[in-house]
């Protein structure tokens, strides 16, 4: 998420309240974190609520955490699903991510490996390194994918190289079993 820093807090205030999506996003995450203005998770939800409306792939990822997590909204999976796929259908690599972990939780919909792989795979090709960890054991296991060790250990080197503690720690242990390192 790109914050337009360059406009103040007035003035990101008056182009979210004409309607700008990008402003009214910005502006959600503004009172997320608390960047400028008083930390309030309720008018986050507002305005990432708005900007999400109008199709801003940053703001329906980040509402959808919120209805995951409770941030200013009562929990709601099957809302944060729906966020998380109109974001991730628009190529957002943290909302496929985040698509990703639901199928593989099972929280607003069955669990369902093959689609998380599916996600996460997406989301690991743009860079996500959690994705990568993630895209990696499901190669070691065959979790919704055949089980290619050669795979997992591609992904599982890329998220450790990016400092994934856990991928760090999955990579070890396939040179240890000898899993893909050949």
């Amino acid at each position: 998420m790109q914050v337009r820093r360059a406009l103040s807090i007035r003035e990101l205030i008056n182009e979210a309240k004409k309607g700008n999506a990008e402003a009214q996003s910005d502006l959600g995450y503004r009172y997320e974190n608390g960047d400028g203005v008083k930390q309030s998770y309720q008018e986050a939800a507002k305005w990432y609520a708005l900007a999400a409306e109008q199709g801003e792939n940053n703001a329906q990822n980040n509402l959808g955490t919120f209805y995951e997590w409770g941030n200013g909204v009562e929990i709601d999976f099957s809302k944060a699903l729906e966020l998380y796929t109109k974001s991730a259908e628009q190529g957002n690599p943290n909302a496929q991510f985040n698509l990703a972990n639901m199928y593989l939780r099972g929280a607003g919909t069955e669990i369902n490996n093959a689609e998380a792989a599916k996600w996460n795979k997406k989301a690991a090709e743009q860079g996500h390194p959690l994705a990568m960890c993630n895209l990696g054991a499901a190669y070691d296991g065959g979790y919704g994918v055949e089980k290619d060790y050669d795979e997992a250990f591609k992904w599982t080197k890329l998220s450790a190289a990016n400092g994934t503690p856990v991928a760090q720690y999955n990579l070890g242990m396939m040179y240890l079993c000898g899993r893909g390192t050949e």
